[in-house]
């Protein structure tokens, strides 16, 4: 049970390799979320694109003005 208290300790002192391994983590995570939406984001706008081009017609403008 006292492996808890020594991981919190260990993460949060700032003179220690520990710190900079928490920042390191969080900015990892935030990237890879990051990464995940903008594809998640590119797929989207392939499939808008798909249904604007399978509505292309003469007579369809693709904004109302």
């Amino acid at each position: 049970m006292d492996f808890l208290p020594k991981t919190i300790e260990f993460l949060t002192d700032p003179n220690g390799i520990g710190f900079p391994l928490l920042i390191g983590a969080g900015l990892g995570v935030i990237l890879y979320l990051m990464h995940f939406t903008t594809k998640e984001q590119k797929a989207a706008d392939e499939e808008i694109e798909e249904k604007k081009d399978r509505f292309k017609g003469p007579n369809l403008p693709y904004e109302p003005f």
